[in-house]
């Protein structure tokens, strides 16, 4: 019996995957790019083929891959059928030897030879349709594949996800309410709750926890409520910590703090794998940091030590971010940030080069730094952020770094680190040569 709906869209995904034949218990390498949106369609394929009797071997690669990359992780992995998943094939200088046995879920290869699924847009849809047609999909695998396309902007849903959301919701997997969005609002006290918020950014709240206790006391939340989670107070409680918090953020954060959300009613009520806010932001640290052999992991189904590790590594992250926004800041109001043409750079000296992305994401939103790229460093590291969260900018960036011999590291849609402080100076020129509504 089908677990998807049968949908236009759905069907045209199924007529694809008739093209591909996988023999019984084969030898599968599933090469999955490092976009968090990837690692959900590739753990939906990893769980289905493994329950199938498939033997099974992950890998993750950066969204996009030149020639001589397709060609490494076919030839390091011969006996088996490689499935890629979320990545596009750049074609910038040459093109692979053979990639005719190769399958590209939710990607685009520039080769007529290489049967692909679906296209970006609907990356999890087709990887489900996949393990649908070649594998054995069962209904709560629906959970992975909800996460992976639940959408907190509040444009509503429309297409085959809109039919996947309908589906889930029926079968009492999912529930749309509108809810607190900060990460840990079902399981932290609020306090923690707005002092470790870094996704939203809530600033002159984040990482100062006598602000939060004074907004506390504002709303006049009892002391014995305020180690109690924000979505069990009660309505009139979680009205007035919203009217306390509002007058000390930016009005233009507010959305990102409350409004749209989905409950996952086939999780713990206090687990953070039961709103699809806390998801999100989880799969957003773990692509960051480079930890997506452990999202994996916990969307496919770990719910104790892999989840509790991606957990304790998100609140370090949290920490370590809130910490160094705060030198910046204190950076650029004692000092302006070089600037050459759309780029601004500055030093960042903190310890842990992970905090880079996200805090140059916070930095751009501020007006001290009004250009379209930040550059930060850290004596280790040097990392790239731009405004426009998209595909196309993002391989427009690291395609032109890859031509000056430079290798990036994908850490969002708007940002990427290179390994070493001393490129940073060609990194600049390379920024300056892309053209100017790239980034905005």
């Amino acid at each position: 019996m089908a677990v998807l709906p049968d949908t236009p869209e759905i069907e045209r995904l199924r007529e694809q995957c008739e093209a591909v034949k996988i023999p019984t218990e084969s030898r599968l390498l599933i090469v999955v790019s490092s976009h968090s949106t990837a690692v959900f369609a590739g753990a939906v394929l990893a769980r289905c083929a493994l329950r199938s009797g498939h033997q099974v071997h992950v890998t993750f690669k950066e969204p996009f891959l030149r020639p001589e990359e397709i060609d490494n992780t076919m030839a390091s992995h011969e006996d088996y059928m490689p499935i890629f998943v979320g990545i596009t094939g750049v074609w910038t200088n040459g093109t692979p030897e053979d990639v005719s046995n190769a399958v590209f879920v939710g990607g685009l290869l520039p080769d007529e030879h290489t049967v692909t699924i679906g296209s970006s847009d609907i990356l999890v849809p087709a990887a489900s349709v996949f393990a649908e047609k070649h594998f054995t999909l069962e209904q709560p695998d629906l959970v992975t594949i909800t996460a992976g396309i639940t959408d907190l902007s509040g444009t509503r849903p429309s297409g085959v996800e809109a039919a996947i959301l309908e589906l889930a919701a029926d079968a009492d997997i999912v529930r749309a309410q509108k809810e607190f969005l900060l990460y840990g609002a079902n399981f932290l006290p609020v306090r923690d709750c707005l002092q470790f918020s870094i996704r939203p950014y809530l600033h002159g709240v984040t990482g100062d926890k006598e602000s939060c206790d004074e907004l506390l006391e504002e709303a006049d939340l009892p002391l014995s409520l305020r180690l109690t989670p924000l979505t069990q107070l009660g309505a009139d409680e979680k009205q007035r910590v919203m009217s306390s918090l509002i007058p000390r953020i930016d009005v233009k954060t507010l959305p990102a703090v409350a409004g749209p959300n989905f409950e996952f009613l086939t999780e713990s009520e206090t687990s953070p794998m039961r709103w699809a806010s806390n998801i999100q932001v989880l799969a957003a640290t773990a692509w960051s940091r480079g930890r997506p052999g452990i999202a994996l992991g916990v969307w496919m189904g770990d719910r104790a030590r892999l989840l509790n590790l991606l957990m304790d590594d998100h609140m370090r992250h949290c920490t370590a971010v809130a910490s160094a926004v705060q030198d910046a800041f204190h950076t650029l109001n004692e000092t302006p940030p070089y600037a050459d043409g759309p780029v601004a750079s500055m030093p960042l000296p903190v310890p842990d080069a992970g905090v880079l992305p996200e805090v140059g994401r916070i930095l751009l939103s501020e007006p001290l730094t009004d250009t379209q790229y930040l550059i930060l460093r850290n004596g280790n590291s040097t990392c790239v952020c731009w405004h426009a969260a998209s595909f196309e900018h993002l391989e427009t960036t690291m395609v032109a770094l890859w031509d000056r011999g430079l290798s990036p590291r994908s850490t969002s849609l708007s940002s990427l680190v290179l390994e070493s402080s001393s490129d940073w100076a060609a990194v600049v020129e390379v920024l300056k040569d892309i053209p100017g509504d790239e980034a905005t």
